[in-house]
Order: structure tokens, then sequence, then C-alpha cells
């Protein structure tokens, strides 16, 4: 069974399919969620969304919404889903985000569905299902933190806690807090 674990690349990629009725509430959900975004590439159809994320990345007041790689499926939108189907089962998608105007017909939901399934990969079908799906690819993001609470210039656990504030919504984060008496690489083996 694949799985979606056996991609190499240390970016999650996270695919966005949207029906036209639905790109500029996806436009919305990508810029409130552009923190979390920023360590994602994200895979687009169909092209107008790109190019809609685009003009958002260039409008953006947020730096980190010019830091999201955006790549299109292709040039045919009519084959969007299984283009994501194949990636999936590739390993290379680690979450997909479908907003769907569900007065249009849908045949290929089942598949994907079936496809997410069997690779285990989060399928989200509307925002509040999306912001649950990116939580979850965010936290395959694992960063180590060497944290020396000697060095700095004030409360060394009001520091680390805040840092811990900022990082840990988007990685999982591992702290390694340096010991007076031990070399610090010892301490990171």
């Amino acid at each position: 069974m694949p799985s979606s674990s056996k991609s190499t690349n240390l970016t999650p990629t996270v695919a966005l399919l949207a029906n036209p009725s639905r790109i500029d509430e996806m436009i919305s959900w990508v810029t409130r969620n552009a923190v979390s975004l920023s360590g994602c590439a994200l895979v687009a159809s169909p092209k107008e969304l790109k190019e809609k994320l685009q003009v958002a990345q260039q409008l953006a007041l947020d730096d980190r919404m010019l830091s999201i790689k955006l790549e299109t499926l292709g040039d045919d939108d009519n084959v969007a889903d299984a283009l994501v189907a194949q990636k999936v089962l590739a390993g290379q998608v680690r979450g997909v985000v479908w907003f769907q105007d569900y007065t249009l017909s849908v045949p290929n939901l089942s598949f994907l569905i079936r496809i997410c399934d069997s690779a285990n990969v989060p399928l989200a079908l509307n925002e509040a299902t999306a912001d649950l799906c990116l939580r979850g690819v965010a936290k395959t993001r694992i960063v180590y933190l060497i944290f020396n609470p000697v060095a700095g210039q004030g409360d060394g656990t009001e520091d680390l806690d805040k840092i811990k504030s900022i990082l840990e919504p988007t990685v999982v984060l591992h702290v390694i807090i340096t010991e007076k008496d031990r070399n610090v690489s010892d301490q990171c083996k």
C-alpha cells in the first residue's frame, strides 16, 4: 500500500483543487494560512487558481506569502484530479484540499477519496477540514532547536517559551537544552 511518508522531499506538498465558483474562497484560505503554507509547495489547479494565487502573492503585505512555491498540474484542467491522484500515489503530496461546487456533477470525487484513503493522505473538502489537514501537513516538519539558556540576556525560560510559541503551531519541535559541563556536539547525538 502506498504511503505518504515515502517522499524524500523535505518541503511538504499540498495539492489545491477548486471549482471556478470557489476559487476566491480558496485564495482567501491560502492567504489566511500563509504562515503555515510558507514552508510548503503548492500544486494548484485549475490554471485560474494558480494565476490568482500569484496575484495574491504580489499584493501580499506578508512576506511569507511570497515564499510559497507554486506549481500548476498541467495544461488540461479536466484531468487535474487524476494528476493529483498520481502524485498522491507516488508519495509526492502530503495533503489534498479540494473546494468543490456541489451543484456541479463531480464524478471523480469518489476516485480521489479512494486514492487518498489508500495512500493515507488527508483530503479536505471545506475550510474547516483544510485547516485540520494543514495542521497535520505542517506538523510533518521536524525542527531540532539547540537552546543555550545561559547565552541570552534575560530569562532563559521565558525566551524558550516565546520561541516555542512561535514554532510549535507549524512544526514538531524537539528542544535540546545545553548543559554546562557537556560538549554541545555530544548532546546532539
